[in-house]
This record gives structure tokens, C-alpha cells and sequence, in this order.
């Protein structure tokens, strides 16, 4: 199961990550701000050096703005909204490509970005992290995806579906979607990108569909993301841990995401408590 996820680990937890990476086959890991140092290239070296799957996914949620786990000043970008607002894309490209030659060179082999979601209020928490119209997703996120392709780093793009339209904060709150909903809407952007051809990955969301968690729906991971739309590349949960993946068991979620059609899991948090739960 390990194989199916992606971990994280807490201050005191290097030596176990490195024991567990040496003697299982880890999905990938998650880079978050609290484990960048002045050190992290030989770290990211070390852990692709000890791990026993070669192909680790070592990820991190750098969509620009306020959403960077990287702080360097030389590699700052703008949030998709301000972006899409106020730079062309041979600007935000250019920042884009210093950002992602950066985090290449760090280790980083995906970036859990860019966010394709349509966001219709300002009270919605994607709001900034968003390019605003279907018109200028479709533009300044292919500018995002084409800088880190060229620098051999995997992009993300996010969510599907339905963080756009609703406006609780997933993380803390069970996200629900109206039956109503405009499903072209909602849909648009990833029937855009897989008419492209994206190659990339692709993250669900945790939003109730029909007292259905899309997360765990074979319908729409399977049927509608791998089957009709026909991305080929790897389709990634959000993290486990937030308030609206459900209460049930880590493992039981676990699970059901991979019979619905995901190949990674992310689960945050404590390393050492992710293990006893999996395990």
C-alpha cells in the first residue's frame, strides 16, 4: 500500500523517513516549507539515493504567490490571479522557467501546480490562486505546464472537481456541490487540456457530488478522467488528512482512492502515525 502514497515527515522523523525509504517502496514524498533548509539538495540527493523505488515522487505545492514552499527571492511568482491580471505570458512564462530550473536543480520532480479550477467568487479560497476565465486558464496554465516540462518537472493540475464553485474551505470543512451544477462548467478546463494532449498529472478533489466524495468515485477518477477524457499520467488525491476526505480510517481511504483509479495518495502529517495506520 506504501506504493500508493505519498508521506511527509515531522521535525525528529528524518531517521525513520530514511529507514523506511530504504526498506519499502514509497510512492513519493511531499516537500513542505517546514523541511527546506540550507541544506536541502544534499537532503532531496540523500533520500533519492536511500529510496528503494527509483522513480520517488518528490512533489511540492509551489503554484506561486501565497501558495510557495520555497521562499528563495530570485525564484518568486506571481499567484495565478495577479498573474493572469497584470503580466503576458512571455513575462509569467520567464518567471515560471527561473522558478522551475531552480527546484530542478533542489530535487523537486513535480509540482502539485498548475490550479485549473474556475472560481466565480472572491469569498472562495481559490480565488487568488486562480487564473479567473476558462480563456485564461487555458493560456497562462499552459505557460505554467511548458516551463516545467522543459526543466524535466512533472506538473499537477488541479482540482477536479468543484473547489471553484463552492466556497468552504476543504481543509477544515466537508465541500459539498450542488446537484445543480453546471457540469460543462466545472468540467471545461480538463476536457481543454486533455484535447492537448497534457501528459502531466492530475489532482482530485474532496468534494461531494450526490453524497458521493469524488475521491473515492471509480465513475469519475476512472471512467470520466482515464477512460473518456483519457489522461495518461498519474492521478493523484489531494491530502487525505483534509477535513473533507472523510472521517473513515486512513487505510479504508487508502483504498477506496485506489480502486476508484488513483496510482498516488497524498497523506500528510506525522510519519511515524501514517505508518501505524497504513501497516
Amino acid at each position: 500500500m506504501l506504493n500508493k502514497c505519498i508521506l511527509s515527515w515531522e521535525s525528529g522523523e528524518k531517521e525513520l523517513l530514511f529507514s523506511t525509504l530504504a526498506s519499502e517502496f514509497i510512492g513519493g514524498i511531499i516537500i513542505f516549507q517546514k523541511h527546506i533548509g540550507p541544506d536541502i539538495s544534499e537532503l532531496l540527493r540523500d533520500i533519492k539515493e536511500i529510496s528503494k523505488n527509483p522513480g520517488l515522487v518528490i512533489c511540492v505545492d509551489q503554484e506561486g504567490g501565497a501558495v510557495r514552499r520555497f521562499t528563495d527571492e530570485d525564484i518568486s511568482v506571481m499567484g495565478a490571479r495577479e498573474a493572469s491580471t497584470r503580466q503576458d505570458t512571455a513575462q509569467y512564462g520567464k518567471s515560471i522557467q527561473a522558478m522551475a530550473h531552480k527546484l530542478a536543480d533542489y530535487g523537486i520532480n513535480m509540482i502539485l501546480a498548475p490550479v485549473v479550477d474556475i472560481v466565480l467568487s472572491e469569498k472562495n479560497i481559490l480565488y487568488d490562486r486562480s487564473y479567473g476565465s476558462l480563456n485564461k486558464i487555458e493560456i497562462y496554465a499552459d505557460t505554467f505546464i511548458k516551463a516545467l516540462v522543459k526543466h524535466d518537472i512533472t506538473p499537477c493540475i488541479k482540482h477536479f472537481f468543484g473547489y471553484g464553485l463552492s466556497e468552504p474551505d476543504p481543509h477544515h470543512h466537508v465541500h459539498h456541490l450542488p446537484e445543480d451544477l453546471d457540469l460543462n462548467t466545472v468540467l471545461a478546463p480538463f476536457q481543454k487540456f486533455a484535447a492537448t494532449g497534457y501528459k502531466g498529472a492530475v489532482m482530485t478533489a474532496h468534494t461531494r457530488y450526490f453524497d458521493e466524495i469524488i475521491t473515492y468515485s471509480r465513475k469519475w477518477v476512472y471512467e470520466v478522467l482515464r477512460d473518456e477524457l483519457g489522461f495518461t499520467g498519474h492521478l493523484i488525491t489531494d491530502d487525505l488528512m483534509m477535513k473533507s476526505a472523510g472521517e473513515e480510517p486512513l487505510k479504508d481511504k487508502i483504498n477506496a482512492a485506489v480502486d476508484a483509479g488513483h496510482d498516488l495518495c497524498i497523506v500528510s502529517g506525522s510519519l511515524e502515525s501514517a505508518l501505524n495506520r497504513i501497516l
